[in-house]
């Protein structure tokens, strides 16, 4: 069930935005709109055609109806944000309010045409709120946004709203398995956060409001609890929903989450020294992943990536000649036991384990000249 209200900007930035939670869950990550976004909104409320509503959940409503259903996971999610001062859970339109926000505390330069409280129309550019005209200033606090307020949800039923408004849009898969109620998905948004610039490296800034870090890190796990594991869209899928309304001992493995938080802790470490080529990654998680399950550290990080590069590229090259000699032996050999192929299918579950092997069985001949130090006792006992 759900309601329609109307309020003007003046009464949303002065009272309703504050009360309004924000779950990660729920919204997009920031970076999602562009300032042409922005600007295309802000131009809608001021020629007051801004139609599609913020969606937010009735907090104390939603927390009546848990208690009155004996749902206690609810009932505590919906009270703390009640001691919270909150009186709304955020479901859709945090970038319109957050534009609405940033624009009136002149945070946001805007561009486009304006409009005053006699129909004056003028094309600004670049323009802050307070350099505004006053007329200007007064219709843009007056123009109105519809506000949809549901209630009587459970916290599961938050996913699926959020699911439905955002079923025509361009949600990426890790924005959807995000929405799941699931441990799996605050801890990966939150090592995204902590491992932020070696997403970049390995993505490209562009990747972090499409989640492309927490999906990374889901793959990671996959690969840390098995490494012969399917990595694919169907596996993450699975991965959050075997969570939902569990605790991680439940449905994950602890020994596996220690590993993951372990392997990008090296990889933020080389990545701090010197940037990891973005061409290379699946190469230098799987020299990571078997770097932090031995019993050795990467001593000096600038030769572990200049040699595991140059392994890559050689192992590459070698395979290559192999395939034409035994080409030559039998025409219908399979590519599939070579190397190259083994790089061109990247994340493939049946044979990025074979090519982990082959990494690490030439980094272990000599592990001094990849940079590699072994770990003392006293160091390990710390």
């Amino acid at each position: 069930m759900h309601s329609y209200n109307v309020h003007n900007v003046r009464n949303l930035h002065g009272s309703v935005f504050k009360k309004i939670a924000t779950d990660d869950s729920f919204e997009r990550p920031h970076g999602c709109w562009k300032n042409s976004n922005k600007n295309g909104f802000i131009s809608d409320l001021f020629f007051g055609i801004a139609s599609t509503p913020i969606v937010v959940a009735e907090v104390t409503s939603c927390r009546d109806h848990a208690i009155d259903n004996d749902d206690n996971q609810s009932k505590i999610y919906y009270s703390d944000l009640i001691v919270d001062g909150k009186r709304y859970v955020s479901l859709d339109g945090k970038h319109r309010k957050e534009s609405i926000v940033s624009f009136l505390n002149n945070f946001y330069a805007y561009t486009g045409w304006v409009v005053d409280t006699e129909d004056n129309q003028r094309f600004v550019r670049n323009k802050l709120f307070k350099d505004l005209d006053y007329l200007e200033q007064q219709r843009f606090l007056n123009s109105q946004l519809c506000i949809t307020s549901y209630v009587d949800l459970s916290r599961k039923e938050l996913a699926k709203v959020f699911l439905s408004l955002n079923s025509n849009s361009a949600l990426t898969n890790q924005h959807k398995r995000n929405a799941e109620q699931t441990e799996m998905s605050s801890w990966t948004r939150n090592l995204a956060k902590q491992n932020r610039n070696l997403v970049i490296t390995l993505f490209g800034e562009k990747s972090l409001p499409s989640m492309k870090g927490e999906e990374f890190i889901s793959k990671l796990y996959l690969q840390c609890d098995d490494v012969r594991s399917d990595v694919g869209d169907g596996a993450l899928n699975r991965l959050y929903k075997k969570g939902v309304d569990k605790s991680w001992l439940e449905s994950y493995s602890g020994a596996s989450k220690q590993a993951t938080v372990d392997v990008l802790n090296t990889l933020t470490s080389i990545n701090s020294v010197v940037s990891l080529p973005k061409n290379k990654k699946v190469c230098f998680v799987l020299a990571a992943h078997k770097v932090a399950t031995s019993d050795f550290f990467v001593g000096d990080e600038q030769r572990f990536v200049s040699a595991v590069s140059k392994l890559d590229d050689n192992l590459e090259d070698r395979s290559r000649k192999q395939h034409v000699e035994d080409k030559e032996k039998d025409p219908e050999v399979s590519v599939a036991q070579y190397y190259f192929e083994q790089m061109r299918l990247n994340w493939n579950h049946q044979y990025r384990f074979q090519r982990q092997e082959s990494i690490w069985s030439e980094i272990i001949k000599d592990p001094n000249n990849y940079g590699l130090r072994k770990v003392t006792t006293e160091a390990a006992a710390k």
